[in-house]
């Protein structure tokens, strides 16, 4: 059997585990009457913070995008986001996956170059990364320091806070400094490739992306910041609705233990399961139980959370597919001299300057 194909095996067998240990320690019974206490205002609460939520996460790209001097409608931008969510859901690991098919849709239906758009959403990413690795490593200290999770110690903190932190931050401090590591490491592969490979262009296509990053790092740092702190904002509007949801299922718990709790939910996504399934309900099990709750409320909350990511994410596949088919066409994006004043527009033919 193919290493890849055990893998997924072993993936598959923890993911039946896990669901098959939770639901054998809740009645059903129990999850019906804790999810019924929920009232059509509250659940209609719930889903006008996410659709905040689901806008802000937009803003970002959009300024990206708009520095590089294609100024895309933010309604365009949300549904090729949300297209995109609707596949990393559904891809094992850290909820990444559908990067690519922004790509594809800004190419296709606004006629970004392939670079550009890369550098917009790779650098988006990156932001991304970096704002949920920091919040992380502030909730595994919050959880340390208040002994919400038992049995983690400081040094596994410690490892966890720079494994998190490293890649995306040394990548953006490189990029500000002016080095590409990237394109260096391109130019080694590509010297002995011959020019009208598929490797050689791709490669040409990542350079200008990465110089496009580092342009904006160089000449915009302030519109990292401006991404970094609208990503905060994101991360307290998600805490926000958390400790909602845990309040409208008849909990009162203090702060830093709704925090810890959150923090445990947010890390099982980053196991090597789609859409954290099994250890989502496992996380919360484990970190309420540890509060001294029934593991009812565990399960409870957790199936809350998968109900409105199941949603969300099965309309991002709809509505993907609709774009994808044509739907709801837009004209070309045509590039603005007055945006963005003082940052160069990097055209595809530079590309093959940088590998030559």
């Amino acid at each position: 059997m193919k290493p890849r194909r055990i893998i997924q095996v072993s993936v598959g067998i923890l993911m039946v585990g896990l669901l098959a240990w939770v639901f054998r320690r809740v009645p059903f019974s129990e999850i019906v009457a804790i999810l019924g206490k929920l009232r059509l205002e509250q659940l209609f609460l719930l889903g006008t913070v996410n659709l905040v939520i689901l806008l802000l996460f937009s803003a970002r790209w959009k300024l990206i995008l708009q520095a590089l001097r294609y100024p895309i409608p933010y309604l365009y931008l949300t549904a090729y986001r949300l297209a995109g969510f609707g596949i990393s859901y559904f891809t094992p690991g850290p909820q990444i996956g559908g990067e690519p098919l922004q790509v594809y849709f800004l190419k296709a239906r606004h006629s970004v170059p392939v670079s550009t758009a890369i550098a917009s959403v790779t650098l988006d990413k990156l932001i991304e990364l970096l704002t949920n690795f920091t919040c992380l490593a502030l909730g595994l200290v919050l959880v340390l320091a208040t002994g919400v999770l038992p049995g983690i110690s400081a040094w596994q903190v410690v490892l966890a806070v720079m494994a998190t932190l490293g890649f995306p931050l040394g990548y953006l401090i490189l990029l500000w400094s002016g080095r590409k590591p990237v394109t260096a490491i391109l130019l080694r592969l590509t010297k002995q490739l011959a020019e009208d490979s598929r490797v050689f262009r791709w490669s040409k296509t990542a350079a200008a992306a990465e110089l496009h990053i580092s342009e904006i790092s160089q000449l915009r740092p302030g519109l990292i910041l401006i991404g970094l702190g609208l990503s905060a904002l994101t991360w307290l509007l998600m805490l926000w609705e958390y400790t909602l949801a845990i309040r409208f299922l008849g909990l009162s718990l203090p702060i830093q233990h709704s925090i810890g709790a959150f923090t445990a939910a947010r890390v099982a996504f980053l196991l090597p399961s789609p859409g954290g399934l099994g250890t989502l309900e496992a996380s919360q099990m484990l970190a309420l139980g540890a509060l001294g709750l029934p593991a009812a409320f565990g399960l409870s909350l957790s199936l809350l959370i998968r109900g409105r990511d199941m949603l969300i994410a099965g309309g991002g596949l709809f509505l993907g597919i609709l774009l994808s088919r044509g739907h709801f066409s837009t004209r070309s994006t045509i590039i603005p001299e007055s945006l963005a004043p003082g940052l160069p527009i990097v055209q595809e033919p530079f590309l093959v300057e940088v590998i030559e």
